[in-house]
Order: C-alpha cells, then sequence, then structure tokens
C-alpha cells in the first residue's frame, strides 16, 4: 500500500515539474534578439538612395498658399508648417502638416516610402477634413517629384496629382491638382515653401 502512495507521489510531483516547465515556456517573452529569419523573402531592408532624394523635405517648413477659387468662394491666402522627419530603420520619411486653410484649421499625417519592387514612392495620409486614407504612388519627372493617387470623398471618387517643383536647398514650389469624375484636371492649391531657421 505504502508502494502505491510512494508511486503516486513520484507521479504526481513529475507531472508538477512537467506543467512548471511548460508553462514558464509559454510565458516566457519572446526574444527579439535579431536572429536570422529562415524564411526566404523576409530580408532586413537598408536605406536607399531613392529615401536619400526625398531628404531635401526633413525639417520645419513654412509654405505660404494660394487656393483657386472653390467651393469656399473666391481665391484664399493660406499657410502651412510642414514638420518632417526620418521613419525607423532611414526607410521612410513621416511629415505632420497644420493647415490655416479655406476649411479652418487642418491636420494632417503623412507616411512616405520607397518602393523598390514598384520602383516608386508609396505613401499615405490621414486628415481631420475626411474619412478614409488616401494614397499615392510618387516618381521623379526630370526635376520634379510627382506624386498620384485617388481617394474617396463623400461617395465620389477623386483623382489627386501633387507636384513638388523648383526644388532648392530652402525653398520649393508645390502644386496640388484634384480631377473630379468626367471633369478635367483643376488646380487647387499652389504653395511656396521656405526652410524655417
Amino acid at each position: 500500500m505504502q508502494q502505491s502512495y510512494t508511486w503516486l507521489l513520484v507521479v504526481g510531483g513529475v507531472s508538477l515539474v512537467a506543467f512548471i516547465v511548460v508553462l514558464f515556456f509559454m510565458l516566457r517573452t519572446p526574444s527579439l534578439s535579431g536572429v536570422p529569419s529562415k524564411v526566404s523573402w523576409l530580408t532586413k531592408p537598408t536605406p536607399t538612395i531613392e529615401m536619400e532624394h526625398l531628404h531635401f523635405m526633413l525639417g520645419t517648413w513654412v509654405v505660404n498658399e494660394t487656393w483657386e477659387k472653390g467651393a469656399w468662394g473666391s481665391s484664399f491666402k493660406g499657410k502651412s508648417i510642414w514638420k518632417t522627419r526620418l521613419g525607423p530603420a532611414r526607410l521612410s520619411i513621416l511629415t505632420d502638416v497644420e493647415t490655416a486653410g479655406p476649411m479652418g484649421l487642418s491636420i494632417t499625417h503623412i507616411v512616405s516610402s520607397w518602393n523598390p519592387y514598384l520602383k516608386a514612392y508609396q505613401g499615405s495620409s490621414v486628415s481631420n477634413v475626411d474619412y478614409g486614407v488616401l494614397f499615392w504612388l510618387g516618381r521623379w519627372e526630370q526635376n520634379s517629384l510627382v506624386f498620384d493617387g485617388e481617394i474617396q470623398v463623400r461617395e465620389q471618387k477623386l483623382v489627386f496629382r501633387r507636384v513638388i517643383s523648383e526644388i532648392k536647398k530652402s525653398t520649393y514650389t508645390t502644386q496640388e491638382f484634384i480631377t473630379e469624375p468626367g471633369e478635367p484636371r483643376r488646380l487647387l492649391v499652389t504653395g511656396k515653401g521656405k526652410r524655417k531657421a
């Protein structure tokens, strides 16, 4: 009889130790030690020369804007503050924009990054002006940086184009165009950017 109890205690003790070991491995914090991936397509990217071509945007910019005549009435003089910094691992740039425009104060957050597989810049932005996310692709056309995208606004699809030109160390010009269904592209706003000292 005593052998049965001893055997039960041994089995119970071994089971308890096994349970504690399993629990330890289940609750252990995953390690981010940089072990190389065994998945062939998952490689750690490095910054590209194409991203360096966007570094002119880094820093704080004041952009004086002229809005064309629109739903708000006649043309409008506005101003934006653009604050741009490098994203994680220098693979993107992150931009926060505050605009005093014809619709009042708008706040926008922008992410831009080079995609070598598409051979284009990809970007997106969200703002407090409308729902949803604006997505675009960008490419250099001669000395101008051109972004094209689409946005769905109140059940209407709009085509968007932003052209950054006359790029110098401390200044640039930007133009934004909107195309409504069945309409030719029209200029929405022109901005003159100046790097804040």
